[in-house]
């Protein structure tokens, strides 16, 4: 497991990071975070790198160096981002770097395939933007998984249906996995505050 970043620029009612960390996002340097890894590679014959960045990829031109550093020393290992990413900085040219380099999964999570719930968490994203990212990945022979939410307060029975027909709309592009989970109220989230009161 490795971090690269740390924090989230977005507000996401269901998540307690803007609480914690506020809306911040640090990352470390291209060059300091690979360094990192190849001292991991020399002294304990690392071959796979876990990242769990809170949100790893957010901004594209770090992202496009970290790639070209790793294709640039020829480092000879896999890297993965388990745990969700953001999708507005991947595209074509995006993904084909990210599989150069060695990235072989990564998770998506739209959370939702409603706008409307979408709208109501603040989760800030176009659901069409993201199936093109996710299929850019896909096309390039990367392991797709996400995260779909069900259950937070004011979804409705057509907002469930619409996260089905989303759910449907990935898995005929290619996703490999989807991660259905039920909403849980973490403390210090908005939502848990608003719940509260």
């Amino acid at each position: 497991p490795i971090i690269a970043s740390r924090g989230c620029p977005y507000q996401c009612t269901f998540c307690s990071n803007p609480a914690m960390w506020t809306t911040k996002w640090l990352a470390r340097s291209p060059i300091d975070v690979i360094d990192e890894m190849e001292q991991y590679i020399t002294d304990y014959s690392i071959d796979n790198f876990d990242f769990y960045d809170l949100t790893a990829i957010v901004n594209r031109k770090w992202i496009i160096e970290f790639c070209n550093l790793i294709i640039e020393r020829k480092m000879k290992m896999t890297w993965q981002l388990p745990s969700g990413t953001r999708s507005e900085a991947i595209d074509s040219e995006v993904s084909k770097l990210l599989y150069q380099s060695g990235c072989k999964n990564l998770s998506f999570s739209p959370e939702s395939g409603s706008v409307a719930v979408l709208k109501d968490i603040k989760k800030k994203i176009e659901p069409k933007k993201m199936l093109k990212a996710m299929k850019s990945c896909i096309d390039n022979n990367m392991i797709v998984k996400t995260n779909i939410i069900l259950g937070f307060p004011n979804e409705k029975l057509i907002n469930v249906i619409q996260s089905y027909i989303f759910i449907v709309k990935m898995a005929v592009i290619g996703v490999h996995e989807t991660g259905i989970w039920t909403f849980s109220a973490y403390p210090g989230s908005e939502i848990y505050n608003d719940l509260l009161r």
